[in-house]
């Protein structure tokens, strides 16, 4: 398989899994890694750090930092408490549904 190809193939996989639903929790847990880094960094704090300050283990921390790690909004809500960050979910773009082409993405 060329480059080229390869690239096509891996681009069109990536639009595959952009129609699933496990698409939109991906997108929010890189979403919330991304928030969680971006604080660690700007208080000086280790992942050691913020897992004392919430009671949550090292690891576990680890895991969300890598994305790897599917928690609740409560959990989310706790972590991002102890960073001193007030977040929400909000509607970026509609999703269009119907019967014959499933989920869609609306611009």
């Amino acid at each position: 398989m060329t480059r080229s190809k390869a690239i096509e193939r891996i681009h069109a996989l990536l639009a595959e899994y952009e129609a699933t639903p496990e698409s939109r929790g991906l997108e929010l847990r890189l979403n919330l890694a991304e928030i969680v880094i971006r604080q660690l960094r700007e208080l000086g704090w280790t992942q050691r750090d913020l897992a004392s300050r919430t009671s949550m283990k090292e690891p576990f921390i680890s895991r969300i930092v890598h994305s790897n790690a599917n928690c609740t909004l409560d959990t989310a809500g706790k972590l991002l408490f102890a960073l001193g960050i007030h977040a929400r979910i909000e509607q970026v773009r509609a999703v269009e549904d119907t019967a014959e082409t499933g989920p869609r993405l609306r611009p």
